[in-house]
């Protein structure tokens, strides 16, 4: 059964991020007593570079936990956001189009930290099955999804008004592309076009994981269910630039998650209610039917979801109101998140927690994310168990079986 994680954009807040992947690697395996698989690797914004991080070592799962928990723990603002009176000066010249900062030290990471050549190989060695990052094209604002798979490649999406998919060898350019937040960061180009931050039109890419043949996915969001969080903030009534520029971005990155997962569950339901109440034949009848009227063949597709628990905007608001911060982060970049973060209503960070690129903020949100994740140990054993969990899951995988015997509809095949 192949398993996609989905990554999602959001800054700084990629922490948590790392924070899930390392519970999933250093406590989740060991207690399975085998590497968690992860066979697709799906990113947009911070989650692609997460995602470009994770393809690189795919060849030794056992090390990744530590090494993308080390890597969060020792980024800086000034790392990351590089801001000098030069890049003020362009960027004014420029008036505004080529970005506020200096995009080298996001381009430096990138080149020091991912090991760009074993993407490929990882691929053609079986260590993983397709990574895929999500950009947006500034010509028409389309979703553009560079996709690298292993070889060989099937064929994803005919003509999909939703996606431009783009067979590519991924490298930095791709990464940086798709965390260029318009004003932050200039357009990058590939293919001849611009393209600015893939999560402007979609932040969480389920839908490709879909498309790549998932029969299980992870979805990591960086917001809360703002219902449930602990330490969720009382919104004020006088209200600043930047806490409505935070309330945008927290808005712009809540994406369609909630809508994309509601639907793969309702199409689960339809399927399992299905076979439950027609007998197996129901699914490999209705896709017969779906597949000679040029629609995708449905299935049934296991899926969890890990967000956070704790607001993420108010622990930037605690670490950047600090004196520790302001010791570490004395440089411009990091005066000027301080400024940000003090602009805003008291307790509530939410526009600085998306450049916050701190080793205190880092480390309580990978604290968090391994919380989280081990606060559901039991749903995580049976998600990776391969015993079927119903009837439909059950036909699907004999039907895709080499001894299943008539016809055989393509996993790789989705509704979305």
């Amino acid at each position: 059964m192949k398993t996609a994680l989905v990554l999602g954009g959001g800054g700084a807040r990629g922490a948590y991020e790392a924070g899930v992947l390392s519970y999933l690697r250093d406590e989740l395996g060991p207690r399975l007593g085998r590497p968690v698989p992860l066979d697709i690797l799906c990113g947009t914004s911070v989650g692609a570079i997460n995602a470009c991080i994770l393809a690189s070592t795919a060849h030794r799962p056992g090390q990744q936990g530590v090494e993308l928990r080390g890597l969060w723990s020792q980024l800086t603002v000034g790392q990351v956001l590089q801001l000098g009176v030069a890049d003020l000066g362009r960027a004014l010249w420029e008036l505004g189009g080529g970005g506020l900062f200096n995009p080298a030290g996001l381009r430096s990471l990138m080149l020091q930290h991912v090991d760009w050549p074993a993407i490929g190989r990882n691929l053609r060695g079986g260590a993983l099955s397709a990574l895929s990052v999500s950009t947006t094209r500034l010509s028409d604002g389309k979703t553009c999804l560079f996709v690298q798979q292993a070889p060989p490649a099937q064929s994803l999406w005919a003509q999909n008004p939703q996606f431009d998919v783009v067979p590519a060898r991924i490298g930095p350019r791709h990464a940086i592309a798709s965390a260029a937040m318009p004003l932050l960061f200039a357009p990058v180009e590939l293919e001849d076009q611009l393209h600015v931050d893939g999560g402007l039109r979609l932040n969480v890419p389920l839908s490709p994981a879909l498309h790549l043949g998932a029969q299980r996915v992870i979805v990591i969001s960086m917001q809360p269910k703002q219902a449930y969080a602990i330490g969720a903030p009382h919104e004020p009534l006088m209200v600043t630039a930047s806490f409505l520029a935070g309330k945008a971005l927290n808005a712009l990155m809540h994406d369609r998650t909630e809508q994309d997962v509601g639907h793969l569950q309702e199409l689960n339901a339809i399927v399992e209610a299905g076979v439950e109440a027609l007998g197996p034949g129901f699914n490999a009848a209705v896709n017969r039917r779906l597949i000679g009227s040029h629609r995708r063949p449905l299935r049934f597709v296991r899926n969890l979801v890990v967000r956070p628990s704790r607001d993420l905007g108010v622990i930037a608001s605690r670490v950047t109101h600090g004196t520790d911060f302001c010791r570490r982060n004395h440089r411009l970049p990091g005066v000027l998140v301080s400024l940000l973060a003090r602009s805003e209503p008291q307790g509530s960070a939410d526009l600085a927690a998306y450049l916050l690129f701190d080793p205190a903020y880092a480390e309580e949100l990978i604290a968090l994310g391994r919380a989280d994740a081990r606060s559901r140990e039991d749903e995580w054993a049976r998600f990776f168990d391969d015993t079927p969990i119903n009837a439909a899951e059950e036909e699907q995988l004999d039907r895709a079986s080499p001894r299943a015997t008539g016809e055989v509809y393509p996993l790789h095949a989705s509704r979305f």
